[in-house]
């Protein structure tokens, strides 16, 4: 995923001045992702940079990306001091530095009756605050990125989510419906079947019983982790706010996200599978800010549902096991250098070491990936290459392998092309629990279907390519029973223009292929009495075959030049002339190619006989000629106009004439 980082905000992280852009951009291409793109913006520096996906989880924030700049530049980043809120107690509250004898802000009660699908769920009441523009300094770090400026309290959110990565909502609280005893009531649950919620941009979505929405007792108030509703959206005349931080399951959102066709800057983070510590960070920098921005706003206290707080990942390594899986000479002091700038946990025993990296970075699960992390930061340019040892074991023959590729080279060696179709089809016996299409929800039991797709749609690409015949085989895996897979092989052909002999050339082509399968392997493989299509079971075959003692012959490269095959559909002419006896067919041909120009995809010469004339004998050719454009579907008048012009350029000939 791409995501935009402004060099300003960057430099808001650091008492020390960064180094300039470029050096910023060296490092990150030297150790952390691609630099795509570094456009000015004012006085400031828009980083364009490509995340990938094990580091979504704290990437996609310019306080994650500061952390990888004080890492590499080896700058500290400035230490935050965490402010006092003003919580309003029973009966009282701080405003101005006073206390007043006010009545207490409501209170809050959240449910989550899915923990699965949110593992944390926090929300705060914030009373007295005022709706309005933002202060220059927030709307200048969000139009930096492409944020468009709201108000003040959706800009703290986005500002949130793009300071620590964390997604949050902010709902107008008058707006929810309260339980008896007055209090506000939240609900993390699955939506109702056919249940409706109008989004903030407009949109009128039909939810289905597999999403999860945050609701009051009435009704949905936004689609979690994805866009909140417009029921309950802030405005201008907005006084109470609850300030939502949650933690939503990765894989759920990205399905909701999909479902409902809509997806936001929130739901890409929660995709990327974010830790649920970030959510109290993120409910603490929101807090201040509205504070800062509503000094007579007065906060209630934070609702945090978290039943199964993540564990602590400690990993116990020595330098000695780090330096064999990095292939590096690292001491125990470089080591402790580069862990201690990462901001990780440790305790050093000699050169053994117990760290333990923070609970944002999801990514360090076993102690391979935090070798892999110091060695990103030591520079894998530093890493001396070395070559592997030579391998003292026998290399024997795969069976499968082995007997497969003989089929193969049979089966080419008698016109045939190898195929690859879904494994996935409309019917059968074993159900996909996510089709990837509406007409592939099983695995296949056979390839016979595929085959004879494939068959048809090559069929009808024949006088593209020449052929007079579609011959194509496939070896594949098949699951004819729930729980059971076999190796099969299938191969078919398709005789084109036979007539009345093509049932008896299609049984020819299909003996001769068995026959020299047969032969190749020393097994009958019998040719089906009808139809164009033989499949065998290849597993029950290779018992029948002893293993294979001689060597497999190595791979060998091959100079083979691909063109690019167009996607706009050919256009089919046939063209016959008559021409003095001596004049041979590449003659004519070469004039025919010459004149049609590059539209011309694909001649061939398909009759030729001779016949006595009064002024001597004559020779007829004729050709096949396909015309097709790499840019554009070809029209009648465009390709009747080179079919004039070829025609033209063989009637000036003397003694020829086209019929």
């Amino acid at each position: 995923m791409n995501v935009p980082i402004s060099y300003r905000w960057l430099e808001s992280h650091f008492d020390k001045k960064l180094p300039e852009p470029e050096e910023i951009s060296g490092l990150f291409m030297k150790h952390l992702c691609e630099v795509e793109a570094m456009e000015k913006h004012g006085d400031d520096t828009i980083f364009d940079l490509k995340i990938l996906p094990d580091r979504g989880h704290d990437l996609l924030a310019h306080l994650g990306i500061a952390r990888e700049v004080s890492v590499l530049a080896n700058i500290p980043l400035k230490e935050t001091v965490k402010k006092e809120s003003r919580f309003c107690g029973i009966g009282s509250r701080k405003s101005s530095g006073r206390d007043q004898l006010v009545e207490s802000v409501p209170s809050l009660r959240v449910e989550v009756r899915e923990q699965k699908l949110c593992p944390r769920y926090m929300g705060r009441v914030i009373e007295g605050v005022s709706v309005g523009e933002s202060p220059a300094w927030l709307r200048a770090f969000l139009e930096s990125v492409g944020q468009r400026s709201i108000n003040n309290i959706v800009d703290i959110t986005n500002f949130v989510m793009l300071e620590l990565g964390q997604p949050m909502h902010a709902f107008d609280a008058a707006k929810l419906a309260r339980g008896k005893d007055g209090a506000f009531e939240i609900f993390v649950r699955k939506a109702h079947t056919s249940e409706r919620m109008i989004t903030l941009d407009g949109k009128d979505i039909v939810l289905s019983s597999e999403t999860l929405v945050i609701a009051d007792s009435a009704q949905s108030l936004a689609i979690a982790g994805v866009k909140g509703g417009r029921d309950a959206g802030v405005d201008q005349q907005t006084t109470t706010i609850i300030f939502e931080a949650a933690n939503f399951d990765a894989v759920n959102t990205r399905r909701t996200s999909e479902r409902v066709g809509i997806r936001t800057d929130s739901s890409c983070r929660f995709e990327h599978n974010i830790s649920p510590v970030l959510a109290e960070e993120a409910m603490q920098m929101a807090t201040e800010l509205v504070l800062e921005m509503c000094p007579e706003a007065c906060v209630g206290a934070v609702v945090d549902v978290y039943p199964a707080p993540v564990a602590k990942r400690e990993f116990g390594v020595s330098v000695a096991e780090l330096n064999a899986i990095l292939g590096t000479k690292l001491s125990g002091d470089a080591v402790e250098d580069i862990v201690k700038r990462l901001g990780f946990t440790y305790r050093r025993t000699g050169d053994a070491f117990s760290i333990t990296p923070p609970a944002y970075r999801l990514d360090l699960l076993i102690k391979e990936d935090l070798a892999e992390e110091i060695g990103r930061v030591y520079g894998y340019e530093n890493i001396i290459p070395t070559p592997i040892s030579e391998l003292s074991f026998k290399a024997e023959s795969l069976k499968t392998y082995v007997y497969a590729n003989i089929i193969r080279d049979v089966l080419v060696a008698q016109g045939f092309s190898e195929v690859y179709t879904y494994s996935f089809q409309k019917e059968g016996v074993f159900a996909v629990a996510n089709p990837i299409a509406e007409d592939k929800g099983f695995l296949r039991k056979d390839l016979s279907a595929g085959v004879s797709d494939a068959l048809l749609l090559n069929a009808r690409n024949a006088p593209l390519l020449g052929l007079d015949a579609v011959k194509i085989f496939e070896i594949g895996k098949v699951f004819p029973r729930v729980g059971e897979e076999k190796l099969s092989c299938a191969f078919a052909v398709d005789v084109l223009n036979a007539g009345k002999k093509k049932d008896a050339r299609t049984k020819e082509v299909l003996q001769s292929a068995c026959d020299s399968l047969s032969a190749a392997l020393g097994v009958s493989v019998p040719a089906p009495l009808q139809g164009n299509i033989v499949e065998i079971d290849l597993g029950a075959l290779l018992e029948k075959l002893l293993k294979p003692i001689f060597p497999v012959t190595p791979f060998k490269a091959i100079e083979t030049r691909y063109q690019k095959i167009s996607i706009y559909p050919y256009m089919l002419r046939d063209i016959a002339l008559w021409v003095p006896e001596g004049v041979s067919s590449d003659v004519v041909h070469n004039m025919i190619r010459k004149e049609a120009g590059e539209l011309l995809a694909f001649s061939r010469l398909f009759d030729v006989f001779t016949k006595e004339f009064p002024d001597g004998k004559k020779t007829s050719y004729a050709f096949n000629l396909v015309f097709q454009s790499h840019k554009k579907t070809l029209s009648d008048e465009e390709v009747n106009g080179v079919m004039e012009r070829v025609t033209k350029v063989l009637a000036m000939e003397g003694g020829w004439t086209v019929r």
